[in-house]
């Protein structure tokens, strides 16, 4: 049943996974139809990473007083119903509109399921999120390439249809399947487990009341180091997740800007970077649990850093294409083993630290294309390669300086 229910998140992520690439893959067309400017695609992305950033921060309280299932099946329903809309090509207010509340809706989903899996799988916990990213990675591959070939046969605005018949499915997968005793008290409540569901369902027999069973669901106290770690952490996942959205974004106006390439070509590129990323993915369990994830990411920054050095550089597409390529692969286990560390670092408070980081991913997600937009419009396309580059470096700074917090906190305690 646990097997199932990570057979499921996964396929969700991989719904998640066509969300994040679905306005980049098509961004060309869609400005030229509409008459926009760069510009005007990063306010696209902002919209619809704004309504990423309220579903993350409001997903802990609505799972708490609805399910986690309802929360998914509420969620599921909203993003096959934007895309669908999203088809007619409405107007351009209502279009940004639609793509924010498809973003509530994938950020819910992201955030809930997240959480759900790390407390589901304990012990295994680095293979599981390495499973979920695999497959958010298989839909960021997927998208550009189903993009590439309707843009192709100028039948662009399909490019919704695909994200929109398997978020249904989904829909229909989270409503109906069973997934066991022990999977279903994990999706009742945020911060639920069996050993706390048990734990109040005696206080409440014993007459404690419900002041002692919120209380046995209550986080512990952040200590003081950990307020730090957490504001790296944060600045960490705005760094990364903006400069993912910036790649799976903008990759393909760089490639036709910058090398006289076709749209489909451009957007072709992207999918080079989600193949080795999702290539990466699949070893996340294996490299993640022989190595430290603090060594894990500083080796994976370090690569990252040199491959958008080259692609900030490179001179002929061939070799931006293999930049690309190179960046996916670095990238790959990035997020998840963040995140892994992140809660290693900061126990007991799951729910808690995920939706927090993820939602700081969230406001990077929006407001750096926001911000590269602009800059692109007034630099050009390929000098934005060099802001990225610069993240990635204060993302291996603060990785770096994690231990420091923790050493920290050790020695207040002393």
């Amino acid at each position: 049943m646990m097997r199932k229910l990570l057979w499921i998140g996964s396929l969700s992520y991989l719904a998640t996974g066509f969300s994040h690439v679905l306005i980049g893959a098509i961004l060309t067309s869609l400005l030229d139809h509409y008459g926009g400017a760069y510009s005007e695609g990063g306010r696209l992305v902002f919209a619809q990473f704004s309504g990423f950033l309220i579903g993350v921060s409001a997903v802990g309280f609505i799972v708490q007083r609805l399910g986690r299932r309802t929360v998914l099946v509420a969620a599921m329903a909203i993003m096959a119903a934007a895309q669908f809309y999203a088809m007619t090509l409405p107007g351009w207010e209502i279009l940004t509109g639609v793509l924010f509340i498809m973003g509530i809706a994938f950020g819910s989903i992201e955030s809930s399921i997240g959480a759900l899996i790390l407390l589901a799988f304990k012990e295994k916990q680095a293979g599981a999120m390495g499973k979920l990213e695999l497959y958010f990675g298989l839909g960021a591959l997927l998208m550009p390439f189903f993009a590439g070939v309707f843009l192709y046969f100028d039948a662009w605005p399909m490019a919704f249809l695909p994200l929109g018949l398997l978020a249904l499915a989904l829909a229909l997968a989270w409503r109906l399947l069973d997934f066991g005793t022990e999977a279903e008290a994990y999706m009742r409540r945020a911060e639920s487990s069996p050993a706390r569901g048990q734990a109040r369902r005696k206080a409440r027999s014993a007459g404690e009341g419900r002041g002692a069973a919120a209380g046995s669901a209550a986080a512990p106290p952040l200590p003081r180091s950990g307020y730090g770690m957490l504001g790296g952490f944060a600045l960490f996942f705005f760094l990364y997740v903006g400069m993912e959205v910036c790649i799976v974004e903008f990759a393909p106006s760089w490639m036709k800007d910058g090398y006289a390439l076709s749209t489909s070509a451009s957007a072709w590129s992207v999918t080079a970077f989600w193949f080795t990323m999702s290539v990466g993915r699949a070893l996340i369990g294996v490299l993640a649990e022989r190595f430290s994830y603090a060594a894990y990411l500083t080796a994976s920054i370090v690569l990252s850093l040199a491959a958008a050095t080259g692609l900030a550089l490179s001179s002929t597409a061939w070799v931006a294409y293999m930049c690309m390529a190179v960046l996916g692969f670095a990238m790959a286990g990035i997020f998840a083993v963040a995140l892994i560390y992140a809660n290693s670092m900061i126990t007991g408070r799951e729910q808690f630290t995920t939706s927090f980081l993820i939602a700081a991913g969230g406001v990077g997600g929006s407001l750096l294309p926001l911000l590269l937009g602009g800059w692109m419009d007034r630099f050009g396309a390929l000098s934005s390669i060099w802001l990225l580059t610069a993240a990635i470096g204060l993302m291996l700074l603060i990785v770096i300086s994690m231990p420091l917090f923790k050493r920290q906190g050790r020695q207040a305690v002393l």
